[in-house]
Order: C-alpha cells, then sequence, then structure tokens
C-alpha cells in the first residue's frame, strides 16, 4: 500500500540525518573551511533533524492507519543508527579518540580506551531497543528511550566546543545516557 511509504519515508529519513551525522563528525580533523567545533555542531543538528522525522513516522502511521510490523522493526533499526550509533561516533570524536593508555600489546600509542568505551553506548542502545520490541507498556517506557538520550548527547556536539566541557563531565554524561537506556527505571509516556 502506497501510503505505508510515508511513514517509512519518515523512519528512512531518520536514519540518513542518522548516519550523515557520523560522516559529517568522520571530517572534523581533516583541512575544510569549517573547525573541528562547527563540525561537530552540524553533526549534533543532524541528530536533532532525525529525531523530527523519528517523532513523525509513528503518528504518521496511525493517522494514515498504516501501523505494520515491518514499520515498527524499520523504526528501529532507524533509531539504533540515529540514537545509538551516530551520538558514540560524535562523543568519540570530540572526546574519546585522544583517550589511550599504556598497554603491553605494540598499538602506537597506546591501547584505544577511547573505542572500548565509546561501544559502551550503542550496545545499551541496541538493547534498549530490543527490549522495547518485545515487550512495552503502554503507560510508561521502561528505560530512558533511546531518543532522548541521544538527544542529550547531541546537545554537546551542538552547544559546547571541543573540551569547553572538560572531559570527565561529557564522558559522565555519555555513560550515564547508556547506563540510563538499560535501566529498570520506569519514564512516563506523553499523552
Amino acid at each position: 500500500m502506497f501510503k505505508s511509504w510515508i511513514p517509512n519515508g519518515l523512519s528512512l529519513g531518520n536514519l540518513s540525518f542518522g548516519f550523515l551525522s557520523m560522516l559529517i563528525s568522520s571530517h572534523a580533523f581533516k583541512v575544510t573551511q569549517y573547525s573541528p567545533d562547527q563540525v561537530f555542531m552540524i553533526s549534533g543538528l543532524f541528530i536533532l533533524i532525525a529525531g523530527v522525522f523519528d517523532g513523525l513516522d509513528g503518528p504518521m502511521a496511525r493517522m494514515l492507519k498504516v501501523q505494520s510490523p515491518l514499520g515498527e522493526q524499520l523504526d528501529s533499526l532507524a533509531d539504533l543508527t540515529t540514537f545509538g550509533l551516530a551520538p558514540a561516533f560524535l562523543m568519540y570524536q570530540m572526546y574519546l579518540s585522544e583517550l589511550k593508555v599504556p598497554s603491553f600489546i605494540p598499538i602506537h600509542g597506546g591501547f584505544p580506551l577511547g573505542m572500548v568505551i565509546a561501544v559502551v553506548y550503542p550496545v545499551c542502545a541496541a538493547y534498549r531497543l530490543a527490549r522495547f520490541n518485545v515487550a512495552h507498556d503502554s503507560d510508561s517506557f521502561l528505560g530512558l528511550p533511546s531518543p532522548v538520550a541521544g538527544v542529550l548527547v547531541a546537545l554537546i556536539g551542538i552547544f559546547f566546543q571541543k573540551f569547553a566541557l572538560p572531559y570527565w563531565i561529557a564522558a559522565s554524561i555519555f555513560f550515564l545516557m547508556a547506563v540510563l537506556m538499560v535501566s529498570n527505571i520506569k519514564y512516563l509516556k506523553p499523552q
């Protein structure tokens, strides 16, 4: 049915802007007309734009009466990209890529501890989204919704220049968002 492609297209817009956010972040330290801080700001803005698409796909499917299991799965995959992978990549580029510790393994510059820390966030987002797909309550969310966590991390890229926010605060917010996604704390759904 053609009408189902309207909300599915919105989900794919969500995914596209999430992926574009990662591509933009990857250019932060290349020689361009933009400073790394400007690149991180644009990357964070793309996550917010993706959030708008994410906020519209479900209501549009309900309005058009075209809700489907395919649409639900497409939404979750888009959310993992936009609110799991893209924020983690943004934080890795902004703060975590330089975090290395001496290692007995012969790795130039030391063991990339920042990579290990960065991977925790998308793992938590994937778990949160999978848990939601198999069991969810109509009145509340179990664990912080990944779009909320992703937007909060994106705001760091938008409002703070690199290292204007102390590393330990940025890393703490990043880690806290990951833990809250997989927590058993209930959050009320907006009515």
